[in-house]
């Protein structure tokens, strides 16, 4: 849960890995994507400058960028500063004004399988306002891996029924809360951005035109589940999400 801290300035951080909520723990394995994600929220009367930095070990910056919140798909590249494992942004707020700033990163396979925190912290004038924490679990085996395209479902559907379907992936992916079944949820657009609008418009006469795509999504989940040797998959999302035509069956 977030922390301000008593300062002169009201400005707020809510930190959070991916779409999950503030209390579930993502999991992840070696060779796997990972957004961090910062919401800042300028409570003062007057336009800020703000330091935006989150802290997490071991990780590789693939990309940064800001948004105006989740269901926000335009992606506003930001210069980030890397000091070892801390990652800056700065940002300007208007009074009331929110932003969320993205970090996406790449896990080695050379990480150490274990639960990592990742904090994070928002200054103004270099005086600290706002700190918060989450948890990023490591793992090489799990049960299932759950599999949609998250452009897609924002780009089709309702914003507020999108981001309850996301909590909810990452709810029941946590054993750690519910001591059931360990998932991973997969966006296929973040491991191929070519995948963010696919083109439905193909000509279905054309094997090769025609499952594109599913191919593409179809190595992904291959190359994952040799990973983490799971049991299970789930695809959430029908033929404008994730493609089906023309295809067999998704191997795992």
């Amino acid at each position: 849960m977030a922390k301000p801290i008593p300062g002169e300035w009201d400005i707020d951080i809510s930190l959070f890995i991916e779409d999950a909520q503030g209390y579930i723990i993502v999991n992840k394995t070696p060779g796997d994507k990972v957004d961090i994600v910062a919401t800042i929220r300028n409570n003062e009367g007057s336009s800020q400058d703000i330091d935006v930095t989150i802290k997490v070990h071991s990780l590789n910056l693939e990309t940064c960028f800001s948004r105006a919140d989740f269901a926000d798909l335009s992606e506003i590249a930001e210069h980030n500063e890397a000091d070892g494992d801390e990652y800056t942004v700065s940002i300007n707020l208007a009074p009331g004004e929110s932003k969320q700033v993205v970090w996406r990163f790449e896990i080695p396979d050379t990480i150490i399988k274990t639960i990592y925190g990742v904090d994070g912290e928002v200054k103004v004038e270099d005086l600290a306002c706002s700190i918060d924490r989450q948890f990023l679990s490591i793992v090489d085996n799990i049960e299932a891996i759950i599999v949609t395209n998250r452009f897609l479902l924002y780009d089709n559907y309702d914003n507020v029924e999108v981001r309850s379907l996301l909590w909810y992936l990452y709810e029941i992916s946590d054993s750690h809360r519910w001591r059931e079944k360990s998932c991973i949820v997969y966006y296929v657009d973040h491991h191929d951005n070519t995948l963010e609008n696919w083109d439905q418009n193909v000509e279905y006469t054309n094997e090769n035109t025609a499952n594109q795509a599913a191919n593409n999504i179809d190595d992904l989940i291959k190359e994952r589940s040799d990973e983490t040797d799971p049991d299970y998959l789930m695809i959430v999302g029908g033929d404008e999400i994730i493609p089906f035509s023309g295809v067999s069956t998704y191997r795992i």
